[in-house]
């Protein structure tokens, strides 16, 4: 079944969705209807961001804790975390904005990344049970389980309304105040899931496309394999 789950940093409160599988049979939740052979799956999670709106809707908390000592442009090593729980650097990549981010693999299919700009420590990305994703002044950040992570920039649709993305998914963004935004995913073949980014962005993986939608109601999606053929 669907779970949530919330951490709390000391920058940031975030809110985290599992793996929904959201498909017009409700497979993934037990239903004894078989699902479609064209039915496809989401997964849902929110990211951290850097406002400091918190979500309450809690089932699992944790305590994490930022290096102070970040510095922007320096070394990895002289932004190892003091909390062993924050990994080992796997490696460093170049963003679209030119901006740097580590990522760090701190256990089976659990990885951590920060993006590091000139000031320090922009945002922060943890994947665990599911992917999480960031909008950083319209540059979209997402980091799987695996370890992989996908960036790219745009302006996005301005919600409240409906939207085609990528992967002809219908997006229906619904406001419920200034940093409170609702997107119903919809596809083709009965397909839905709905994200919320409730004073943080929230990320989804539909069938291979990322959709981010964030706290101020702008949807932005991104095909890699599209990507790859250009």
């Amino acid at each position: 079944m669907p779970r949530q789950r919330t951490r709390r940093t000391t920058r940031s409160a975030a809110l985290t969705a599992g793996v929904l599988a959201a498909t017009l049979a409700l497979g993934a939740c037990g239903s004894d209807d078989s699902a479609d052979d064209d039915a496809q799956a989401t997964e849902t999670v929110a990211s951290e961001t850097e406002t400091g709106t918190e979500d309450d809707t809690t089932s699992e908390q944790e305590e994490t804790t930022e290096d102070d000592g970040a510095d922007a442009g320096g070394p990895a090593a002289e932004r190892d975390a003091e909390d062993g729980d924050d990994g080992e650097l796997d490696r460093t990549e170049e963003l679209p904005d030119g901006s740097a981010v580590d990522i760090y693999e701190i256990d089976f299919q659990i990885y951590r990344a920060e993006i590091i700009g000139e000031d320090g420590v922009l945002g922060t990305l943890r994947a665990e049970g599911g992917l999480d994703g960031i909008e950083l002044n319209a540059m979209y950040v997402v980091l799987e389980t695996d370890g992989s992570l996908h960036a790219w920039t745009g302006a996005g649709e301005q919600g409240p309304g409906t939207f085609t993305v990528d992967g002809g998914w219908e997006v229906e963004v619904t406001r419920h105040d200034d940093t409170h935004w609702e997107a119903k995913i919809s596809g083709s073949s009965g397909a839905e899931d709905t994200i919320t980014a409730n004073g943080e962005d929230a990320v989804a993986h539909a069938n291979g496309i990322y959709i981010v939608l964030t706290w101020a109601g702008v949807v932005s999606s991104y095909d890699p394999e599209a990507e790859s053929t250009e």
